[in-house]
């Protein structure tokens, strides 16, 4: 998301700059455009610079969803759907109006994936509340509508700001928190975005905020002063799974993408505030919804997440790569939990001691052997545990090649010098086999005399047929059945035997 970023100045290419090494090589599926897209007054040559020549690969790749600001508006007129805003964007024309319905682009609405995504205007439309605006009318028949699992809002002026405009003052910011909030926040609305303001401010939880900055209660912040984090004090949590009404929403200021202007930024529905350039990113999948704030030097300064369906007990699982290696092994985690996890508590070697509360950590195991790992994922509803036993194994690495196998007396008990292996494989081939088919050792084996064994030596209980040649081959395995080699190549040999013997770990060939 960028806001106020029609500047095609340094600054606006330096928040595109960031983004694209934050994302590397994986294009936007959409992005928003929260008004003031082209300054200073909207023209044609202004969004041909503001826009087309400052973010040429991203117009190409992904849909660009704008919003209509001030600035947008000097050149350009809602009412009569006429200037450079109206003739460069084809928008989803919303149908509104009770008696004498007619088409308007200047708000409207669409799909992506599972969220619901609605456009308001906040610059030249009427923002009476519903019925007598037909924007708000509107946009109660739209949230009503919709079946999507998330809702997110934007415009151009936001509802609470003391950065550059004052949210207390301003005309279009008051109405909009008095008449679009209420219709939004009994909708289910779970984000809105807006602008206008040059900074960065990031609201707590809220349901229920509407007057001046000096009327909000401690009851209108849903989660206390939680920060949303993941790793932090948790998610923000909504038992619905769905759009519902007065579970909380966070109001993002987001226009910092083109310049910065100073405030007080004291308002106390702001959890946080920056006066640095950059945009939002935001992640959604399934029932998690994860928003970033991304500075114009590449760091990220804001994080926050929701949960929905967190009436709903979690389905812990998870999974981890790699599973088996040479210790020191570093592990990485999956938390693969099916429903509404807003809490992870991870227990990497089965001593009842919490190691990670990250969604997704790493562990480093620095002694071999097995470990359980087990995951408890929680919401407000409770939690599950999912245990998965001698789940991961390091090992003390792979076991060099056997050396010295040599027979015993009877010739019918083989022995060798130990290879730093746990257990042993020992297999028996067949010498005629062997030149008959021009040196194929796997073809050639016909007997295992050891898997898994832990003992120097392995008895032939048939012992060598009389006249008839053989052979024996032993690998070691590693405490993770990592297999070693069958056979040392000595100097005689110009490969070494087990490139044409099945070297299984798990078994004998």
């Amino acid at each position: 998301m960028l806001g106020d970023s029609g500047t095609a100045n340094a600054n606006a290419r330096a928040v595109r700059d960031a983004y694209d090494a934050f994302a590397g090589s994986i294009p936007p599926d959409l992005w928003l455009m929260l008004g003031d897209n082209a300054y200073s007054i909207g023209t044609d040559d202004q969004y041909q610079a503001a826009v087309f020549e400052t973010y040429p690969a991203t117009v190409l790749k992904s849909v660009l969803w704008p919003t209509f600001g001030n600035h947008d508006g000097v050149s350009a007129s809602s009412v009569t759907q006429r200037g450079p805003y109206y003739e460069i964007f084809t928008l989803p024309p919303s149908s509104v109006g009770i008696v004498d319905p007619f088409q308007t682009e200047a708000f409207y609405s669409f799909d992506f994936g599972n969220i619901h995504f609605i456009s308001l205007n906040s610059t030249d439309i009427d923002r009476s509340p519903p019925p007598a605006g037909e924007m708000l009318d509107w946009l109660e028949e739209d949230l009503a509508a919709t079946v999507q699992d998330w809702i997110v809002a934007f415009w151009h002026h936001t509802p609470y700001s003391k950065g550059g405009h004052n949210s207390d003052t301003e005309t279009e910011l008051i109405q909009m928190r008095q008449n679009a909030l209420p219709v939004l926040e009994a909708g289910g609305v779970d984000l809105v975005l807006a602008g206008h303001s040059h900074g960065y401010e990031r609201s707590f939880f809220l349901d229920g905020h509407y007057g001046s900055s000096g009327s909000l209660v401690e009851t209108m912040k849903l989660a206390g002063d939680s920060d949303g984090r993941i790793g932090g004090d948790g998610p923000f949590q909504k038992s619905t799974a769905g759009p519902a009404p007065h579970e909380g929403t966070v109001y993002v200021v987001a226009g910092s993408s083109g310049q910065l202007t100073g405030g007080s930024f004291d308002h106390p529905a702001i959890f946080i505030s920056w006066l640095e350039l950059g945009s939002v990113v935001l992640d959604v999948e399934g029932d998690r919804l994860e928003a970033t704030f991304l500075h114009s030097v590449g760091t990220v300064r804001d994080t926050f997440a929701i949960i929905k369906g967190t009436g709903i007990l979690p389905a812990a699982d998870f999974d981890a790569s790699p599973l088996v290696g040479s210790a020191p092994l570093t592990v990485q985690f999956q938390d693969l939990t099916s429903t509404n996890t807003a809490a992870w508590a991870w227990d990497f070697d089965n001593d009842a001691v919490v190691d990670s509360a990250e969604r997704q950590p790493s562990h480093l195991y620095s002694a071999s052997g097995f470990y359980t790992v087990s995951l408890n994922a929680s919401n407000q509803s409770g939690s599950a545990v999912q245990t998965k036993a001698a789940f991961i194994c390091a090992s003390e690495g792979i076991p060099p090649a056997v050396q010295n196998l040599g027979l015993a007396a009877d010739s019918i008990t083989i022995g060798w010098d130990p290879a730093g292996a746990t257990t042993y494989d020992v297999v028996k081939g067949d010498l005629n086999l062997l030149r008959s088919t021009g040196g194929g050792f796997t073809a050639a084996l016909t007997g295992c005399l050891e898997d898994g064994g832990t003992d120097l030596e392995a008895v032939d209980p048939f012992g060598p047929a009389p006249g008839n040649g053989f052979f024996y081959l032993v690998r070691g395995m590693s405490l993770c059945g990592e297999p070693g080699s069958w056979d040392s190549g000595g100097a005689s040999q110009t490969v070494p035997r087990d490139t044409s013997v099945n070297s299984s770990p798990s078994s004998c060939p």
